[in-house]
């Protein structure tokens, strides 16, 4: 294997890219259902009382978060550590798809 630190960093950055979008489309449910059960509580003349399954989903969209920013900074370092061993690749769409790890994570 030629370069083994260039391709860690373009296989995790793929990953957390995926699990940035995974994390997003929970936090987009959980709004979803908290929006319906307000709604729903305002419809009825009731005070709203936090929805659970709206938090459980919340949570697993945070956690998803967390693990795709960490998987970031790792292939970050493992595109620094190419760099300085001078392996042979494309850094320039390396970086264009850690920034778009970091967009896809801030977007939820």
């Amino acid at each position: 294997m030629k370069s083994p630190f260039y391709l860690t960093a373009v296989i995790l950055g793929i990953i957390a890219l995926f699990i940035g979008g995974e994390a997003f489309s929970y936090a987009m449910q959980a709004e979803r259902h908290k929006s319906h059960s307000i709604e729903a509580a305002t419809k009825q003349n009731i005070r709203y009382a936090g929805d659970m399954e709206a938090t459980r989903l919340e949570h697993i969209g945070n956690c998803l978060s967390v693990a795709g920013l960490a998987l970031t900074l790792c292939g970050v370092c493992s595109m620094i550590a190419a760099k300085v061993q001078h392996e042979k690749g494309w850094y320039v769409t390396l970086m264009g798809l850690f920034v778009a790890d970091v967009i896809a994570l801030m977007l939820d």
